[in-house]
């Protein structure tokens, strides 16, 4: 049984004071529980060279073990339509247990094809749990303001890059990756029984509404291919970015994961300023601000990705500008089809991971024939497309703005 909470008018950084107290309460729980489910999501990607040379098989390969987690982007509409049907704690903690049934998998796997099993359960789990915690902040926070509380709730995102997976790099580099996913099957498990026990379990809002399935309208699918190529995008760079410093500069497992504190730190940096400029810019606006600035950080790449210095500068300038976007796009998304909002965030959330499963594959091949900067020309192409959705196609629709 959940247990209520006394109100508290304590301030947390990012939140605005006349928030509902249930809100600024249990928003820092279900960040650092975002957290955990973000970095068992995040943690193979800059290790993937790694544990493919573990296992024996070829980059390619473990390309193809990771794309299997995200086409289970395929089944987002039943899992969002069942989450806006059911109470959202339950929803919530339901997928985190199944993160760390994924993550316990994959720490047991002997090879990629179980591995494999283990991403897809990961996946699972999250397609369950975030749109639950989207639907949660949008049913309890106003359209103009829901641009600071996603932010704040994002920075588990890049903490996940910044803390997590460089400390789990470390395991990487000692004992061994699958300890990695040991550590993440306990903290998720253990968020469980946190969120589980703090938040009160209450209906959702539209589980009686006999309105409340997704209808696919115009401004419904262009929003979510938008969405869903932004996360496309995303995956043609960070995929190879482990493979870039241990091929062209022999850096090691955990030399790796420190590098990628860098990542995290440009998606902090980008994620603050998101909290501070997105609902004052207009979400649309500033999703287009943030895809452009990833183009010429992807273009980029074939000519700095031959230096360290200048080769991460252009990779953290991509990761600064996914980041924005992506932030001050997931507003939007919940708010397509305010009766169906976790049906919406998981179509999109669900038709970007299979976009991503797809551009894993093509990256790494990519790769693997042309080296950083084709995977960096693939970045950039989807990016372009994000700019013209969001910066024209849904122009008119004053609403999302």
């Amino acid at each position: 049984m959940s247990r209520p909470t006394a109100p508290s008018r304590r301030r947390l950084p990012g939140l605005d004071d006349d928030l509902p107290d249930e809100v600024r309460h249990h928003v820092p729980t279900l960040t650092l529980a975002r957290l955990v489910g973000n970095a068992a999501f995040r943690f193979p990607v800059p290790f993937l060279a790694v544990i493919a040379r573990s296992l024996g098989v070829p980059l390619t390969t473990m390309g193809e073990a990771a794309s299997a987690g995200e086409f289970t982007g395929l089944l987002a509409p039943l899992f969002g339509r069942r989450v806006d049907r059911s109470r959202r704690v339950s929803a919530m903690t339901v997928g985190l247990a199944i993160v760390a049934v994924g993550a316990l998998v994959a720490s047991l796997s002997p090879g990629p094809a179980a591995l494999a099993v283990g991403f897809v359960t990961i996946s699972l789990g999250k397609l369950a749990f975030d749109p639950a915690v989207g639907a949660w902040v949008a049913d309890r926070v106003d359209y103009r303001r829901r641009g600071r509380v996603t932010g704040f709730m994002e920075l588990s995102w890049a903490g996940a890059m910044l803390v997590v997976v460089p400390v789990l790099g470390l395991l990487v580099a000692g004992p061994g990756w699958r300890w990695g996913y040991g550590v993440l099957a306990v903290a998720a498990a253990a968020m469980t029984v946190v969120v589980r026990r703090r938040l009160r379990d209450e209906p959702s809002v539209v589980a009686h509404h006999e309105d409340s399935r997704l209808q696919f309208d115009r401004v419904t699918l262009v929003g979510v291919a938008g969405f869903a190529t932004l996360l496309t995008a995303s995956s043609a760079i960070f995929v190879v970015f482990g493979a870039w410093l241990g091929d062209t500069f022999g850096i090691s497992a955990a030399g790796i994961g420190l590098a990628a504190v860098l990542f995290g730190v440009a998606e902090l940096a980008a994620t603050t300023l998101s909290i501070r400029l997105t609902d004052r810019l207009g979400k649309l606006r500033a999703v287009s601000l943030g895809a452009g600035l990833m183009i010429p950080a992807a273009l980029s790449l074939g000519i700095t990705g031959r230096h360290l210095v200048t080769g991460l500068l252009s990779f953290a300038l991509f990761g600064f500008g996914f980041e924005f976007a992506i932030v001050s796009a997931i507003p939007i998304i919940v708010e397509l089809q305010p009766r169906a909002r976790a049906s919406a965030l998981g179509l999109a959330s669900g038709t970007g991971t299979v976009g991503r499963g797809l551009m894993i594959i093509v990256s790494t091949r990519v790769y693997a024939a042309h080296g950083v900067g084709a995977s960096g020309v693939l970045g950039a192409g989807c990016a372009l497309v994000v700019v013209l959705v969001f910066g024209f196609g849904l122009r008119g629709q004053t609403r999302l703005r």
